[in-house]
Formats: structure tokens, sequence, C-alpha cells
């Protein structure tokens, strides 16, 4: 899907994100995902919340562990942008012990979901224990 004139990149991705698949896909949790991102990238935050909600509910149903877990930090990253510090608390404290248990230290959402908890002083005062 080409890009019209004028029309902004995430935008663009927003729009034809979950166009080349169907919804009953069991990848249609990766194009919520990438809605979502592109909402975020808007500053559309109830967009990015709704679509990072329906991907979460789409992997929960697949019970792949590790995306389950991106997919909560990524949801409580944006609850934390919204001012929602309780159920972005419980997001995290549900992914990181995943999260640390799947991947090195080194691996790029672990890192960020992990300088996400130190913003969220409930998650982070539970330590890495």
């Amino acid at each position: 899907m080409p890009v019209k004139a004028g029309v902004s990149w995430p935008k663009h991705g927003r729009a034809c994100s979950g166009a080349a698949y169907p919804k009953r896909t069991r990848n249609w949790h990766t194009c919520c995902a990438m809605r979502a991102a592109f909402a975020r990238m808007e500053g559309d935050l109830v967009a990015a919340e709704r679509d990072q909600r329906e991907a979460l509910r789409r992997l929960e149903a697949a019970s792949n562990t590790f995306e389950l877990a991106v997919t909560r930090y990524e949801l409580a990253a944006l609850l934390l942008q919204q001012g929602k510090l309780r159920e972005s608390a419980g997001l995290l404290a549900q992914a990181l012990p995943v999260m640390r248990q799947a991947v090195l230290p080194e691996q790029v959402s672990l890192k960020a979901a992990e300088a996400l908890a130190v913003r969220v002083p409930s998650v982070h005062d539970q330590g890495k224990g």
C-alpha cells in the first residue's frame, strides 16, 4: 500500500498494519501490536491501549510466554504514560520474572522493561529475586 502525499508514516502504518493478515490468523496479535506502536507514535494513547490490550488478549490464548510477557510490558508502558500506575505495576510484576528467566540481561525488551520498572516503585521494590 503506497503512502499518499501528506500522510505520516505512523498513520500509514496504522492503516495497513492489519491489511496483510485476516483477523483469524494466529499472528493477528502482531498486527494489533504494530497498530498500537503506530498509534503511540501519533500520540493516540487511547487507540494504542486498545490495540495493545487486543494483542495481549490474543497472546494469552496462544500461550507464548515470552511474547506474552513483552506484550504485558508494552501495555504497562502505555498505561504508565497515561498515569495508570497500579495496573502498570501489576503487568510489570507479571512480565519481568518471565523475561528475566527467558533471555540474557542485555536483551533489548528486558532492558526496557527493567528501566520502566525503576519508574514504578512498587515493582522496583520487589527487586530481581
